[in-house]
């Protein structure tokens, strides 16, 4: 740094958009530290600031810091959500596909035959033709055996 140097303070008789600021001299490294310490700045963005570049730089950095931190934990919390509607997805299609399976044992499990079943009908005196489909000759025999237990 060259010296004479000007430091700058907010308030005084100088003019500025804002406000006013004053200037004093400092002829030495001795003379600014101690101008310094006594509050006055650098620079006229300083002293509007009231604020030495290295302490904006230091909040700009703590305001970065809480910014990435904020966005690690956004990050993280997206992350959660997409593992708990993966999770959920799996937990459905699984759903699904016992249903399926159970749907498909029901399907095929093995009822009556259709011989048993005409051999039961005759029993009981239902009438059938050859053309009467395999579930609606167990409807009748059904609705038969309903009746007959209804009649006792």
């Amino acid at each position: 740094m060259e010296f004479p140097t000007l430091v700058y303070r907010k308030g005084g008789k100088y003019q500025r958009p804002g406000g006013t600021f004053s200037t004093a001299p400092a002829a030495n490294e001795e003379k600014l530290g101690a101008l310094l310490k006594d509050g006055w700045f650098l620079s006229l963005p300083e002293s509007i600031n009231g604020k030495h570049n290295f302490e904006l730089e230091a909040e700009e950095a703590k305001a970065d810091k809480k910014s990435s931190q904020k966005v690690k934990a956004d990050a993280k919390a997206a992350e959660d959500r997409e593992r708990k509607e993966s999770a959920e997805a799996e937990v459905e299609r699984q759903e699904q596909a016992d249903r399926e399976v159970e749907k498909q044992r029901l399907a095929n499990e093995e009822g009556p035959t259709r011989e048993q079943m005409e051999a039961k009908a005759k029993e009981i005196g239902v009438k059938f033709g050859v053309r009467l489909g395999d579930d609606k000759l167990r409807e009748r025999i059904e609705d038969k055996l309903k009746e007959m237990a209804a009649e006792e």
